[in-house]
Parts: structure tokens; C-alpha cells; sequence
């Protein structure tokens, strides 16, 4: 059947491809992996999964449908429909239900829907095309590995003689460079063993010599403490926006429908409480129902991504509106 196709197609491009009515199918990256039991390195993949929780229409697969079939949306729908129809027939009569390339749905002794995936295609699309490598392992590789290994086990040796020998190697080195020093008219000022300062002797820069006193108090410079500003009263500013009417027909483009109420009142109440004055609109279905709908633009693409969005952070029953 052409919608398996089109759910195959959709799984290369998008993680969660959710047919409207019967279940999710949801796609996970999975990295490269070395299997050392067939000498293989298998190519980084997809590993699908299904959820039947997730039945709401995204309008994802309907609109890929329309597309492919040059057909309007509401034939897509049917397609679709019927589609899910059959499925769900097939697993009541026989039990299992076979979507090519991607796995099988099978009913369990409660009535649980399982399903295998299936495991000779590769969704991942920085994939496409490869297969898994063969490698041959050599005896060079065990022997490497065994010197590693002494190498990793073995303590260190310490070698007392040439740790004494480069000790005072080190210190006849500083010695050198100290003497230079002094040789060369710079004083070194003697303050630590690892900080020191060096002064040209006769410089008649305003530099003072070495301290040979008792150290001075510090100095503390005392600074007025600033006069106290009056307090500014704040005064509560209100974002609350006047309830708005009913739109019977919005503007073109796409709406994401968050709730839907019998009453004006009670859409608008909803509104207020959760603070979509300002971005929401209110849409008379023209059957009694006022829906309170975000628009997402025109794209459908940018329509289906806001509305993942909101249904993970407002409504996870949120649902598409095309508005023509």
C-alpha cells in the first residue's frame, strides 16, 4: 500500500511520523557500533520504536499524502482513514500487521499492540548507502596489546643517582644566571625563593631601594559613605489586554488550536488565565464551538514544528487549523 511508502519517506527526514488514529512511529539515533564477535563496524543508524499513545493528527503524513497524490487535504485524510481502517482490521483477524521496511505490529495475549522493527533499512540519512565494514584481526594487534598492558601493569622505576645528578645540575644552572647577573650591574632583591625583582644599580629613576626599615601601617583612605537616595515608589503596571470577540473567519495561513469551549465566556476566561491575550485569537468554528488558536504562519513546515512546541509546553492534544 503507498501510505507505508510515504511513512518510509518521512522517517528519513523527520524523528516522529505519527499516523493519525493508530499510533507514532519515533526514530532514535544510534552511533557506530565495533562488534568484535563478527569482526564488523556497523554504520552509525536509526532504531525505530512505536507508540500507540500518540494518535492525534500532527498533519504531517496527510499533507506529505496531498503532496505525492496531487490531491486536496481532506482526500489525503480519507486515504489515511481508510488506511488505519484496514490496519486495524488486519490486527483484529489475524493478529499481526506487516509495515514494509519499517517492522511488524502484533497483538499480545491482552490485547497490547508490540512491535518489532524491522532491521535491513537505515533511516538515518548521513548513512544512506553504507553497509557494514569486515575487519581481520592480526597477530600484530594481540601483541600490541600485550605490550600495552605490561607497560600499563609495570611500576615505575626510580632511578635515585640521576635524579641527584640533574638536582644539582639544576642548581649549578641558577647559579650561572645569578652571577651573570650581579656581573652585569642587577641587583636581585632576595624576597622569596620564587619571586624576585630585579633594579639597574645607579638608575635615577624614582624607584626606591630595598626596604631596611620596620614595615609601615598602611594607609586606609576614607571615603564618605554616599547620602541616602529616596526610595522610589513602584507602581504596579498592568499587561492585561481587553477581552477581544470572536473572529468568525481569520486570516489565511495556519492556526494552532489549543482549546475549543460551547461558550464565548468560557474561551475567554480560558485566555485570560492562561496569558494568551496577546498572542491567541478566537475563532468562531461557525458550529458553536470558539477556538482559541494561535497563528503559525503559512508554512507548514514552521506550522508543524510551533506546534510540537506547544504541545509540549501548553497542550499535549493540541491540534493543526488550515485556515483558507
Amino acid at each position: 500500500m503507498e501510505i507505508n511508502k510515504y511513512i518510509r519517506e518521512l522517517l528519513y527526514r523527520h524523528e516522529c511520523v505519527i499516523v493519525p488514529g493508530l499510533g507514532a512511529f519515533i526514530t532514535h539515533a544510534q552511533p557506530a557500533v565495533l562488534d568484535e564477535a563478527s569482526n564488523t563496524i556497523q554504520p552509525a543508524s536509526k532504531k525505530i520504536a512505536f507508540n500507540g499513545k500518540l494518535q492525534q493528527n500532527d498533519a504531517l503524513l496527510i499533507h506529505h499524502v496531498a503532496q505525492r497524490e496531487s490531491c486536496n487535504y481532506t482526500d489525503a485524510e480519507q486515504k489515511v482513514r481508510q488506511f488505519v481502517q484496514n490496519a486495524k482490521r488486519l490486527l483484529d483477524s489475524s493478529g499481526i500487521m506487516i509495515f514494509p521496511e519499517i517492522g511488524r505490529l502484533a497483538l499480545d495475549q491482552e490485547g497490547k499492540i508490540n512491535f518489532s522493527p524491522a532491521h535491513n533499512t537505515n533511516y538515518l540519512a548521513s548513512s544512506f548507502g553504507l553497509k557494514a565494514v569486515h575487519w581481520h584481526k592480526t597477530y600484530a594487534d594481540d601483541a600490541i596489546s600485550a605490550t600495552l598492558e605490561k607497560l600499563v601493569e609495570a611500576p615505575p622505576t626510580i632511578n635515585r643517582r640521576r635524579s641527584l645528578a640533574t638536582k644539582m645540575a639544576l642548581n649549578a644552572a641558577a647559579a650561572i644566571i645569578i652571577i651573570s647577573l650581579m656581573v652585569n650591574g642587577i641587583y636581585i632583591e632576595p624576597l622569596s625563593l620564587n619571586h624576585f625583582n630585579i633594579l639597574p644599580i645607579g638608575s635615577s629613576s624614582n624607584v626606591a631601594a630595598p626596604p631596611t626599615t620596620p614595615s609601615r601601617k598602611p594607609i586606609i583612605e576614607k571615603v564618605a559613605a554616599p547620602s541616602p537616595q529616596p526610595k522610589q515608589q513602584i507602581l504596579p503596571v498592568s499587561t492585561m489586554e481587553p477581552p477581544r470577540s470572536a473572529d468568525k473567519v481569520g486570516k489565511k495561513g495556519y492556526y494552532i488550536v489549543v482549546a475549543s469551549f460551547d461558550k464565548e465566556k468560557k474561551a475567554l476566561d480560558y485566555m485570560k488565565k492562561k496569558g494568551l491575550n496577546a498572542q491567541a485569537n478566537l475563532l468562531d468554528s461557525g458550529t458553536g464551538r470558539y477556538r482559541v488558536a494561535i497563528f503559525a504562519g503559512t508554512s507548514v513546515d514552521n506550522a508543524i514544528g510551533s506546534l510540537k512546541e506547544y504541545q509540549q509546553s501548553l497542550r499535549p492534544d493540541a491540534w493543526l487549523l488550515e485556515q483558507r
